[in-house]
């Protein structure tokens, strides 16, 4: 009798030990771009959200492996299913057409940047007319941009050129997140850190979002599973020591 209950004992720490969904262990490929500090591939362990994604999918029971794509590139990938999920998106409704979104996000406060010389204030984004205004390629800030038609917008590949064509007059300001902008003047322009101001107020909080493909079976579940992974890493501190180890500081208005 003994024996049994010794037996049943370990089996229900077994048990209770298994993440809800490893039966299935269910492979993830997750999409992201190289957006310093959030994902990027000579980032430590992916960046601090590819990080906490991955744990997050751990939890919950998931194999999940990131790929660093260009950001267009990405999200065609995801929409047509060849990539199961796609960190770093912003809400839109049209995008609710190809994906499902969990709940977790995380807060980018995204700000104008201009040289600091400059002398600008603004309440909403005409009042910068004429102006060239440097965006990241394939962002919604693109199209939004373009319907005010005293505005050029600028493409761009990578937060870089933006900060170098700001810095060289061939763009009057840009749009981007301040995690990832000043994370990439303090790495690669330190001698440029007084020669760029944000111009205030932010312009919105725009959430982070990892979505799922719908194309991808049971994707509704997937995204639910992966907020359960959240909590569950949360509960038990890895997510914050996560951001603790990338040197994450919230940004404070």
């Amino acid at each position: 009798m003994k024996i049994l209950r010794r037996w049943l004992g370990a089996f229900l720490f077994v048990v209770m030990c298994i993440p809800w969904n490893v039966g299935a262990q269910t492979k993830v490929v997750i999409a992201a771009t190289d957006w310093a500090p959030y994902s990027g591939s000579r980032l430590l362990n992916g960046g601090f959200l590819s990080e906490i994604t991955i744990a997050a999918f751990t939890k919950a029971g998931y194999d999940a492996k990131l790929i660093i794509l260009p950001w267009k590139r990405a999200m065609e990938m995801t929409k047509e299913g060849k990539c199961d999920a796609l960190l770093g998106a912003s809400y839109t409704k049209e995008r609710t057409l190809f994906f499902s979104y969990p709940k977790y996000s995380w807060n980018n406060h995204v700000f104008f940047f201009v040289k600091k010389e400059k002398d600008m204030t603004y309440v909403t984004p005409e009042d910068f007319c004429p102006a060239r205004i440097g965006v990241f390629l394939g962002s919604f800030y693109a199209d939004r941009f373009r319907k005010i038609g005293c505005l050029t917008v600028d493409e761009v590949s990578t937060i870089q050129q933006n900060i170098k064509k700001l810095l060289s007059d061939r763009i009057d300001l840009f749009i981007d997140s301040k995690d990832a902008v000043d994370y990439y003047i303090n790495k690669e322009f330190p001698d440029h850190k007084n020669d760029i101001k944000t111009v205030l107020p932010c312009y919105e909080i725009d959430k982070i979002y990892l979505v799922i493909s719908k194309k991808i079976p049971k994707n509704a579940q997937m995204a639910r599973d992966y907020d359960h992974g959240i909590k569950a890493i949360k509960a038990d501190g890895s997510y914050h020591k996560i951001i603790e180890k990338h040197g994450i500081k919230p940004f404070q208005p």
